[in-house]
């Protein structure tokens, strides 16, 4: 078990709106360029380098196995659990409040719990391997109209946990050869829905950084060893 914490720094930054200057302008007096007489002529809104972000998190990784049935099981855990997540988008300024748990259009979402869940068992020429994939929930971006006080039917303001089965056997009876049939998505498990509509070449209604809508899939692979 680690406990790790990042921190990065003078990030680039981009994409200031006229608007953000102008009601921050004590932040951007320097990007308003002015002539002799004090007139502004120019506003730089090139890239930046200022402001950053504040992580910290536990990280686990746990093996366990044993004897089952004339074979070998084990059973191994990978998860993180986020403590805090904090940006600011100078360095003049304090960090933001804790963002674990809330929906972020620019980073990884800041899931709070994720981890993934392996479950094994070999025996001769033969294994076989169940994975759950678990993707905590978090609270959904609010567009304009939910900001301002309008409740659509069915509103839910929490993004639903998304949870998946991988399932997998090996057989290693072959000579030089092990073949593993795979399928991914066992209960074809649609993604949790997200307000989310920007375009980030993803689509409307998932996250591509959480979620796969592409439901399940099969797949076959032969690795052979030339001696």
């Amino acid at each position: 078990m680690d406990w790790w914490q990042i921190e990065r720094t003078n990030t680039i930054r981009s994409g200031f709106s006229l608007t953000t200057m102008r009601n921050n302008y004590a932040l951007y007096a320097s990007n308003f360029i002015r002539d002799s007489s004090g007139q502004i002529i120019d506003i730089d809104q090139r890239y930046i380098n200022t402001g950053g972000t504040l992580t910290r998190g536990i990280e686990l990784d746990a093996n366990v196995g044993g004897k089952l049935a004339g074979g070998q099981w084990n059973v191994h855990l990978n998860g993180n659990y986020l403590q805090t997540f904090r940006t600011k988008s100078f360095d003049s300024v304090p960090y933001s409040d804790n963002l674990v748990g809330t929906y972020d259009p620019y980073f990884n979402l800041p899931i709070k719990w994720k981890h993934t869940l392996d479950l094994s068992w070999h025996k001769g020429n033969w294994s076989h391997t169940l994975t759950q994939v678990y993707r905590g929930g978090y609270k959904d971006w609010q567009p304009p109209g939910i900001v301002n006080g309008y409740r659509p039917p069915d509103y839910a303001p929490k993004v639903k946990p998304y949870i998946t089965y991988n399932y997998s056997f090996s057989y290693t009876g072959f000579k030089n050869l092990r073949a593993t049939f795979g399928i991914r998505n066992l209960l074809n498990t649609d993604p949790p829905f997200t307000l989310r509509y920007l375009d980030d070449g993803d689509g409307a209604g998932w996250d591509a950084r959480v979620a796969d809508p592409r439901g399940r899939s099969f797949n076959l692979l032969v690795e052979y060893t030339f001696m």
